[in-house]
């Protein structure tokens, strides 16, 4: 049986995803190394999880979902600027 935290967690997992109109990956779904990318293929982004924002509503989802969790949050706009995603919600606006 799960604990109340890890039912917490799951809960606002689904939350996040039912929110959210547009992707939402989790390390090691398909499709996540692509979305992190940016210009500098050195750096490396390892978010918690990674939002495809295609509407602002969907950024104050992810930023919601980020407090409700204790998680920062980094927004990775065209790919070329650095950002710090460590363990993160990364929220990528590409698709705005």
């Amino acid at each position: 049986m799960a604990n109340d935290a890890t039912t917490g967690l799951i809960e606002a997992h689904a939350h996040l995803e039912e929110a959210v109109a547009g992707p939402v990956w989790w390390p090691g779904d398909p499709g996540i190394d692509a979305e992190t990318a940016g210009f500098n293929t050195a750096a490396r982004h390892r978010p918690s999880v990674v939002v495809g924002a295609t509407t602002a509503s969907d950024v104050a989802a992810a930023v919601r979902y980020a407090a409700r969790v204790g998680l920062p949050v980094g927004v990775h706009a065209t790919g070329h600027g650095g950002v710090s995603s460590e363990a993160g919600v990364l929220v990528t606006t590409r698709r705005m």
